[in-house]
């Protein structure tokens, strides 16, 4: 593991409150990912009140899609920790963005090589939310080093679980670990096998 990274701890407090309050107005999500969470609850028998329905490729604000993950990830994984249940969440990202038009597109033609997938992580941030990057520093066979820079969406616990999402979708295991720079920036070190 490189220096500043570390294990992070799924059972640690998670201030939700403070994570809305620093995201700016104007940031928004793609309706895939609300509707992706929306449609899980609703595969696993837990449907979220008012039947809520959202548009593909409209956005919508990342404090409402961030709320929604809270309120889901408590209905699908109720046992586990605040961190622990949207790092579960952030797992279904990967996949829900590889099932659409543009992530077929994006992701199709690399045929599950986890490598070409992270290197092409800068493309998928970049058609998911209006604001932010995920840069891949550095891919090596078996690890990856992404910089994330605006990402205000839980960066240290749902990101984390579409990095290891996408690890799952390309039949890989291991393990993300995390350096903080501010509530928006870090930097994950993936490591696989």
């Amino acid at each position: 593991m490189l220096p500043g990274f570390t294990r992070l701890d799924w059972s640690a407090p998670l201030d939700i409150n403070a994570a809305l309050t620093v995201v700016p107005p104007d940031v928004t999500v793609r309706g895939m990912f609300p509707q992706g969470v929306v449609d899980e609850c609703v595969k696993a028998g837990r449907p979220l009140p008012g039947g809520r329905r959202y548009v593909g490729f409209k956005g919508y604000p990342v404090t409402e899609f961030m709320e929604l993950c809270v309120e889901a990830s408590a209905l699908l994984f109720p046992t586990a920790p605040p961190r622990e249940r949207l790092r579960r969440l952030g797992q279904l990202a990967y996949p829900t963005l590889l099932q659409s038009m543009v992530g077929k597109a994006i992701f199709g033609m690399v045929g599950g090589k986890l490598e070409a997938v992270m290197k092409l992580a800068s493309k998928g941030y970049e058609v998911s939310l209006s604001r932010g990057t995920a840069t891949a520093v550095e891919v090596q066979d078996g690890s990856a080093r992404l910089h994330f820079r605006d990402i205000y969406n839980f960066l240290d616990t749902y990101q984390v679980g579409v990095v290891e999402g996408a690890m799952s979708a390309c039949g890989r295991t291991g393990e993300v670990f995390y350096r903080s720079i501010s509530p928006s920036e870090g930097e994950m070190l993936a490591q696989w096998r």
